[in-house]
C-alpha cells in the first residue's frame, strides 16, 4: 500500500513540476520578445502580420498569430499540448495539465 501511495505522490509532483516548466518556458519566451531582447524581431513580425491582415477576408489569419507568440496563454497551451503528447501520450489528464499551466502562468504574472 505504501509503494502505491509513494508512486502516486511522485506522479503528482512530476505533474506539477512539468506544468511549471512549460509555464516558465512560455513566460520566458514572452519576456524575450520585450524591447532589446533576442526575440524582439519575431514579435515585430507577428505584430506586422496582425496589422497587415486587417481586411475582413484576411482576419482568419490573425487567429494563428496568438498561438505563435502574441498571447502568452495561447502559446503556453500549445507548448503544453506538444510536450504532454510527446512525454505522456494522449489521455484525459492533458486537460488537467493545461489547467495547471494556466494557474502557474497566473501565479508567475502576479510575481512579476
Amino acid at each position: 500500500m505504501e509503494i502505491l501511495s509513494c508512486h502516486v505522490v511522485k506522479e503528482v509532483v512530476m505533474f506539477l513540476i512539468n506544468s511549471l516548466m512549460i509555464a516558465g518556458l512560455g513566460k520566458l519566451f514572452q519576456e524575450c520578445m520585450e524591447e532589446n531582447m533576442i526575440f524582439r524581431r519575431y514579435f515585430l513580425l507577428l505584430t506586422y502580420l496582425w496589422i497587415k491582415n486587417w481586411r475582413k477576408k484576411d482576419r482568419w489569419k490573425r487567429k494563428l498569430l496568438s498561438p505563435l507568440g502574441l498571447c502568452v496563454y495561447c502559446h503556453s497551451v500549445w507548448l503544453g499540448i506538444i510536450y504532454y503528447l510527446y512525454r505522456f501520450g494522449f489521455n484525459v489528464e492533458i486537460v488537467l495539465f493545461l489547467g495547471m499551466i494556466y494557474i502557474w502562468l497566473i501565479l508567475l504574472n502576479k510575481i512579476k
